[in-house]
Parts: C-alpha cells; structure tokens; sequence
C-alpha cells in the first residue's frame, strides 16, 4: 500500500497526479492548483504575502523575510499532525514556493510525526525528470516514472531535430521591479527551442539586474515571464514595460503564463518548451501558454 503523501510543493503535486498518487495526497499547499482536482485536498499552507502586491512590494516582503529568518508561508501544524503524512515532499530552492526542509524537519520532530522528507530541488531540465524518478522510488509507481521522463526526453529530442530557420537572441526577463532575468532550467528551454538565451546564467539562480545591464545586452527577443503570475497578470505587468527605452530594439515581445509552464519545475515545463518552439517558428501556440504582443 502507497504511504500517505504531504505535498509542500505545487510541482511535485503535478507529479504525484500524473504517477496516480491522488488518492495518497493527504495534503497540499494553498498554491497547489493543478490539476483541478487538487482544490478537493486539504491546505496546510497560507502565504503573508497579501493580494494584489505589486512586483516591487512582493520583492521587499520576500527580502525583509530572509533578512528575518522568517517564511512567507504560514504552516497550519496541527493540520499537518492531525494529517500524520508518511512521505513529505518539499524543497530548499526558493522559500517563496515552498517551506524548506530544515524548518519542516524541525516542526515534524515538534509534532512528533517520523516521516520521510525529501527535497526536490532543481537546476535544469534533467534534474526536473529526476524528481518524477525520485518520487516514483520513493512511492512504488518507478516502471510509470520511467515511462513518463523517457516520454519527456523524447519530446525534447524532436525540438532539437526541427530547429527554427532564424536562431533569435531571447532576454528572459524573470521579474519586472526590480528586473531579474530567468536562471535555473529557463534558459536551457530556450536553447532546446531553438534560440540563444542572453543575459541569464543557465542551471543557476536567476540573476538581478538593472536598467543599465539590460541596455548592454544583445537580444531581439523579449520573453517576459514573471515567476509565479499567470499570463492574464503578466500581460497587466507587461503593458508597464514594454515601452521603456532598453526593449525598443526587440522586434518581438512574448508574455508566458509563467506560473504554469516555465518557473514551476514540473512535467509542463515540456509544453513550455514546446509553445515557445512553435513562435519561433512563426507557427501558432496555445494563446493561454504564450503571447506575442509585438
């Protein structure tokens, strides 16, 4: 029998989704959204980051809190004791996304609940595929983890096969204030689509810049894709940005829905891939995944 699962993350829920692990999911993030079915599950999790921040405001917020030592997620412990998971999946990446592992070890040994925490934490497109395989380890499901990253992979290979006539110069601007360009697998999804991703540091922390550094860039390709925002709200950000003086020399300018296929390190960082592969070629894609605006 599959031991119960407490999900601290909304990429690792995706994986526990798509592996058949619902039905051991006992609790999950309030920011786990997909699939839909993930709203039926208990939250453990509230953030104290308040609606409607701006960019500049979330920035600050998040920085005072590593400044304090502090998590910008609440932790209903007496949900997660009353919930006593045997597996809890997290991360040490990014205390925005999810608790980090050292807090929750320290308040699992507090509730006296001896479950096995495993940190997902990733830098590129592969270690993203290694997750699936270590969750599907660690949950018994590994023959189907194996049969979804080979599929994976694959479609990665045929992008690769069928470059676009123009190899572009992409700027992924990860955050519009302060400006921050995408690091961590972003720009290998840019390479594996077909163009040169400048201005980042490819399988590492995204980098913080400012207007000065975006001017000295080369690029003729924006992808604006802030972190965590849909592409309704990256569209809203968007209009404040794309007009300033650094963007003028880019002929095209696409707005991702970020929070779902490009800064979540889950299975649909493929369709990602895959939508910006189709623009570069000049061919339709999912408006809900990517938009060109110039």
């Amino acid at each position: 029998m599959t031991k119960t699962i407490l999900s601290l993350l909304p990429s690792a829920t995706e994986i526990c989704y798509l592996l058949g692990l619902e039905d051991s999911l006992v609790g999950l993030t309030h920011e786990c959204n997909w699939p839909p079915q993930t709203q039926e599950k208990p939250k453990v999790t509230s953030s104290v980051i308040p609606k409607n921040s701006t960019p500049l405001e979330i920035d600050n917020i998040v920085k005072a809190a590593a400044a304090s030592g502090t998590l910008t997620q609440r932790i209903d412990l007496e949900k997660i004791r009353e919930l006593r998971p045997e597996i809890v999946l997290t991360q040490d990446i990014c205390k925005v996304c999810a608790v980090p592992k050292g807090h929750l070890s320290l308040a699992l040994d507090v509730l006296g609940i001896d479950a096995e925490v495993i940190s997902l934490d990733p830098f590129s497109l592969e270690d993203v595929f290694e997750n699936i395989i270590t969750i599907g380890a660690a949950t018994g499901t590994l023959s189907k983890a194996q049969r979804i990253t080979d599929a994976l992979r694959k479609s990665l290979s045929e992008l690769k096969a069928s470059p676009p006539p123009k190899r572009k110069k992409v700027f992924p601007l990860e955050w519009a204030n302060p400006p921050y360009s995408a690091g961590h697998w972003v720009p290998e999804m840019i390479e594996t689509a077909g163009a040169e991703a400048v201005g980042c540091i490819k399988n590492a922390n995204s980098t913080k810049l400012d207007l000065q550094d975006i001017a000295a860039l080369e690029f003729d390709t924006v992808l604006f894709m802030p972190c965590g925002f849909s592409i309704g709200q990256a569209l809203e950000q968007a209009r404040a940005i794309e007009n300033l003086p650094v963007f003028a020399g880019a002929s095209e300018f696409y707005v991702a829905d970020a929070g779902w296929y490009f800064s979540r390190p889950g299975p649909r960082l493929v369709d990602g891939t895959v939508a910006l592969h189709a623009l570069l070629q000049n061919k339709e894609c999912d408006p809900t995944v990517l938009r060109r605006i110039r």
